[in-house]
């Protein structure tokens, strides 16, 4: 018989030393990079020891905190690496049978399905900062081949990105290729995005390629809206912002200690993304948002979340069965004590990429050729000076993170 006081003990311990190793690290890499301290950042991201099943989501936070601290080139090889991780991921069978004896992080971590045209979307942001356009619409050709159904469900709207269509909209642009630009441009209107730039930029383009019908229609239905051509002299800066945090996953075993079911949830009230201004010449320009990633994270979630539970529901009868078992046939303490155990190994999957924005927004500005002082400033006081060359006709790619 198991002496109460070591059973008691044991109870105690099981309960308060059970916790997320990563989630530790995402909060730690957050708030050195919230402050700017970029190299802390990515020691954290680096680290040598981390788990297996943890490789990929190591490699998506190195990439995005070199790429916020503007080490682009650094930033896409990463990105290249953690790409080269998930295209082996989509070919393997990955088997879940050590999560019935643990909890769902034994897993090796897989890249969500929204997350995936992100690691093309980040290297396209890359390209376009590094002003090598070419490489970015090889990267936006990539995406249109790989996940051209996901601006096809109906059912999981969640996976449209309309920053993906932004962005790939000024590739096009930038390319020469008016047509595809035309036809994003088109999409992003049918979203409802607050940005008057849509509109205008579809009679442009609309003009510019001499579709009569398609302008008169435009004009039909957005009487105030005015094409905007560039004047001579001037470019166009376009801004790409990503901003904030996005939401880091919860336990719904909150502060009630064990729980036969804990599963990962996310915050349910969250505050509206933070606004962003840009200012520039004595004179200020809103960004618009064009994608909210709380929301997006949020419904990924629950799209999973009937397959944890069925995890969850085989763990508790192989972990139940093997305790009362034990109980029965050698030692009801000893039953007690691995019935305890092992339920306190159950353990919510809270991994995520932790070091994805809250939000991203864009801008356009015309402004004259030449040399011109940029401020970008959020809501709680983040800003960003940076110098541009603005270059007639052409356009100037200003890429920025915000934590």
């Amino acid at each position: 018989m198991i002496p109460r006081f070591l059973l008691s003990g044991f109870v105690i311990f099981i309960l308060t030393s059970c916790s997320g190793t990563y989630l530790h690290r995402a909060e730690q890499m957050r708030w050195h990079a919230k402050r700017g301290n970029f190299d802390r950042a990515l020691r954290i991201a680096q680290k040598k020891n981390v788990p297996k099943g943890d490789r990929l989501l190591s490699l998506l936070d190195e990439a995005t905190l070199l790429q916020a601290a503007g080490r682009y080139e650094e930033s896409n090889r990463v990105f290249m690496r953690a790409e080269e991780f998930v295209e082996a991921q989509a070919t393997q069978v990955v088997s879940k049978t050590a999560s019935v004896i643990a909890n769902d992080n034994i897993i090796p971590y897989h890249a969500r399905d929204f997350e995936k045209p992100l690691v093309d979307l980040y290297q396209t942001l890359n390209y376009l900062a590094l002003k090598e356009p070419q490489k970015a619409l090889i990267e936006m050709r990539q995406i249109e081949n790989r996940y051209v159904d996901y601006f096809k469900n109906v059912k999981k709207t969640y996976l449209q990105d309309p920053f993906l269509k932004l962005t790939e909209a000024f590739v096009w642009e930038v390319n020469g290729k008016l047509n595809d630009a035309y036809i994003d441009w088109k999409w992003l209107e049918k979203k409802e995005i607050q940005d008057p730039l849509i509109r205008e930029r579809l009679l442009m383009l609309c003009q510019k390629l001499g579709s009569l019908s398609q302008c008169q229609e435009w004009k039909r239905k957005y009487k105030e809206a005015i094409p905007r051509l560039l004047k001579k002299n001037e470019g166009e800066l376009v801004v790409l912002l990503g901003s904030g945090s996005v939401p880091l996953k919860e336990s719904t075993e909150g502060t009630n200690g064990l729980q036969i079911f804990p599963i990962p949830t996310y915050p349910s009230e969250l505050f509206d993304p933070l606004p962003i201004v840009i200012r520039v010449d004595q004179r200020e320009t809103k960004a618009y948002l064009y994608h909210d990633l709380a929301m997006t994270v949020k419904e990924a979630l629950k799209d999973e979340i009937p397959e944890v539970i069925a995890r969850a529901t085989a763990r508790f009868a192989v972990k139940t069965g093997s305790a009362v078992a034990l109980g029965t046939q050698v030692d009801e303490d000893l039953g007690i004590l691995v019935g305890i155990l092992l339920l306190a190994t159950n353990r919510a999957d809270l991994r995520s990429w932790s070091t994805l924005p809250r939000s991203f927004q864009g801008a356009v500005i015309a402004l004259p050729a030449g040399e011109h002082d940029v401020e970008i400033v959020s809501a709680d006081s983040n800003t960003v000076k940076r110098r541009v060359e603005i270059k007639s006709g052409e356009k100037t790619f200003f890429v920025e993170r915000f934590f």
